[in-house]
């Protein structure tokens, strides 16, 4: 938006959780994720990033605490997942 003023009607800074939201709500069904032959919506990488934090505060963990991932899943995707979800995975 050159030449305007930024303020609370047309700017405001997007923390990773209001990111993932927005992007959910604005561009549901458009892909934010291709990995491979794998596709993801932002409204299933949002529904996914959901999903692993809830499954992390069942087993108690919480915010500020360490998680270790030893699997296939690419570091592209457990890091983009753990930061959106707010916990460290990498």
């Amino acid at each position: 938006m050159e030449g305007s003023v930024r303020c609370s009607a047309n700017y405001v800074p997007l923390s990773p959780l209001s990111f993932l939201e927005r992007a959910a709500a604005v561009y549901g069904e458009r892909v934010s994720v291709i990995h491979g032959h794998v596709r993801f919506t932002w409204k299933e990488t949002r529904e996914r990033c959901l999903r692993l934090a809830s499954a992390l505060a069942r087993m108690g963990i919480s915010r500020g605490d360490v998680v270790s991932n030893l699997s296939f899943i690419s570091c592209f995707s457990r890091c983009k997942f753990s930061y959106f979800c707010g916990i460290d995975l990498c």
